[in-house]
């Protein structure tokens, strides 16, 4: 995953559908819909085994979200571990409720962007890639800037409402940070979750994924210490 370095990530989320579904131990043999591989399936992994849970205890629905919402709203599924807008739209749309988000080191809040490795070697290519990143910087700064604007412009080229715009703009946390040895253990964790319920066939060595060749060419924001944990997915269900 060489360049790669920000948290944008609006929290994983589990929103819930049936009333009797109040707290995520409740979750127990019920119906789950969440992307599989996704950061919402390891924040998902990570709520249940903080509650003394597995999969196995649950029936999970792998899909993706547009199929997601559809179920979720049709009553498919009893919850969904997703990520905004689509949260969002839930609460906003279907009145759904929240039962666990990613806070506490229930997700990493990390984004990536990816460039194949002869890319990287490639000086010409490193080049651009360095250029584009520092575009997009100034792009997320833009935007950080300008809140207003971002959710109208975000709105009107995805067709969500403003106001669902603007509260799924409102929880992420858009800022940049180095690649490390630090960022590559917090995503070990995440490999090593998939590889424990078997959701990915063999175990994955994540530094081996990951450069830092691009950390000089784009200023980090922060430092990865200092990212809030609330910038990741959540599990909502219905009110």
């Amino acid at each position: 995953m060489p360049p790669a370095r920000r948290t944008a990530t609006p929290p994983p989320r589990t929103p819930r559908r049936a009333p009797s579904i109040r707290t995520v131990s409740d979750l127990r043999g019920r119906k789950v819909a969440v992307a599989k591989g996704s950061s919402a399936n390891h924040h998902l992994l990570a709520a249940l085994d903080k509650e003394g849970l597995t999969f196995g205890d649950i029936d999970p629905a792998y899909l993706q979200p547009p199929d997601a919402l559809a179920a979720f709203n049709n009553g498919s599924v009893d919850a969904w571990a997703i990520w905004d807008p689509y949260t969002a739209i839930a609460e906003q749309n279907l009145g759904a409720r929240v039962l666990v988000n990613g806070e506490g080191g229930l997700s990493t809040g990390l984004t990536f962007l990816a460039a194949r490795p002869e890319a990287v070697a490639d000086p010409g290519r490193h080049a651009a890639i360095a250029d584009f990143l520092a575009r997009l910087r100034k792009a997320y700064t833009w935007t950080t800037e300008n809140p207003d604007a971002w959710a109208q412009a975000w709105a009107t080229e995805t067709g969500l409402t403003t106001e669902i715009a603007k509260v799924a703009l409102g929880r992420e946390n858009r800022v940049w940070i180095p690649l490390d040895d630090d960022v590559a253990k917090r995503l070990q964790v995440v490999a090593d979750a998939f590889t424990d319920a078997e959701l990915i066939p063999r175990e994955v060595v994540v530094a081996d994924f990951v450069t830092d060749e691009f950390n000089d060419a784009v200023p980090a924001s922060v430092t990865p210490s200092a990212v809030a944990s609330s910038s990741v997915p959540a599990t909502p269900a219905k009110s």
